[in-house]
């Protein structure tokens, strides 16, 4: 997926039929990687997410911040970028 610099919803899951969801994302603009993983969950009112293992191929991170949010329906993976580039993204979600 491509991504513009500063903030990009990157992925979402129906929140009535996931609790969980764990994802390993890349991040790469051509000449930089990053790479990290983000677990997450939800009590149906509430969100949380934490991101760990984050590796850079470069002294720059392309990764900002990471936030997880609650719509209406869903749960919102939201990523902040320093430089426009692509996301790959892996993701299992758990109910």
């Amino acid at each position: 997926k491509s991504l513009v610099s500063g903030a990009n919803t990157l992925n979402t899951f129906n929140k009535a039929q996931f609790k969980t969801a764990k994802y390993v994302i890349t991040l790469s603009d051509g000449s930089s990687t990053t790479a990290c993983e983000v677990l997450v969950t939800h009590n149906g009112t509430d969100s949380e997410g934490t991101t760990y293992g984050i590796v850079d191929a470069q002294a720059a991170s392309l990764l900002s911040a990471i936030d997880v949010s609650v719509s209406a329906g869903t749960i919102d993976l939201n990523i902040t970028t320093t430089a426009g580039c692509t996301a790959t993204v892996h993701g299992t979600a758990h109910y």
